[in-house]
């Protein structure tokens, strides 16, 4: 009898730890411009590996319910992505760096000339 009841507490003590460390947690912070400072409008946070996600004001701020052990995965146009773990934290400030990386296919277009003006009669 004493094994089973210290099966049962230990079955119990997993779920419970379990339960514990998959609860949702509210995670808010900023997203700014690396070099600037300024916060970057309407850039995009999702959890990764899934379809969850939100995108900041036009300041910057931003707030998402997301499981406590997540990762999150900031990106905006212009921007290098960048993840960071939640690991249980409330609040998450995050720096893009813009992408200042060129294509490799990447040609300048020429444009043709333009015809001369015609004369008004």
């Amino acid at each position: 009898m004493r094994k089973l009841r210290f099966l049962f507490t230990c079955l119990l003590t997993v779920l419970a730890l379990g339960t514990a460390l998959a609860q949702n947690i509210t995670v808010k912070g900023e997203v700014k411009d690396a070099n600037t400072g300024e916060g970057v409008p309407f850039a995009s946070i999702q959890v990764k590996g899934t379809m969850t996600g939100a995108a900041t004001d036009a300041d910057g701020n931003y707030s998402i319910t997301v499981p406590s052990n997540a990762t999150l995965i900031f990106s905006s146009i212009g921007y290098l992505n960048q993840e960071a773990a939640v690991e249980g934290r409330g609040v998450i400030n995050i720096l893009l760096a813009p992408d200042t990386s060129v294509p490799r296919n990447w040609k300048p277009v020429r444009l043709p000339p333009s015809p001369p003006p015609s004369k008004v009669r």
